[in-house]
């Protein structure tokens, strides 16, 4: 295929986390900010994207936005 299978499995990983903080955050948030969450809201949040906590589903989100860059532009990189 156009992209390894590995770095296929992690892009749709981080995919799979974006769709869950975003549905949860449209349901439950007028102005879609985390900080304006109840603690419980926020502890529902983590659990539903896969995290312990709040602080543990930050760093999922920063790593999964840090290996998705790198695979895109990677991949962009090889496209010239």
């Amino acid at each position: 295929g156009l992209i390894d299978a590995t770095i296929a499995a992690e892009l749709a990983d981080a995919t799979r986390l974006w769709q869950n903080f975003d549905g949860f955050m449209r349901m439950a948030s007028v102005d879609r900010d985390p900080a304006s969450l109840s603690p419980a809201e926020q502890s529902i949040l983590a659990q539903a994207c896969g995290a312990v906590g709040v602080e543990d589903l930050a760093r999922l989100i920063a790593e999964a936005r840090q290996r998705s860059a790198a695979h895109i532009d990677a991949w962009f990189a090889t496209q010239r």
